[in-house]
């Protein structure tokens, strides 16, 4: 049984402060952790044309970051 827990964690890359990685943390589980896939959210949202924004999912399907490039 995994713990879920609902913190939510903002970092700001140290070589290029436009960009931006959103930290989903909803489990203690470190393997739940890994990004397994990632898309695009220009590939989700028809005619979306603004800064480059990137969904991260675990093997579970479940949303566990977002990466922000401004």
């Amino acid at each position: 049984m995994h713990q879920k827990t609902n913190n939510i964690r903002l970092k700001i890359s140290e070589s290029d402060s436009a960009v931006g990685y959103v930290y989903l943390e909803n489990t203690e589980d470190r393997q739940e952790r890994k990004v397994s896939k990632t898309i695009a959210l220009k590939d989700v949202v028809q005619g979306y044309d603004g800064i480059p924004v990137y969904l991260d999912f675990n093997k579970n399907g479940d949303l566990i970051g977002i990466e922000i490039v401004g």
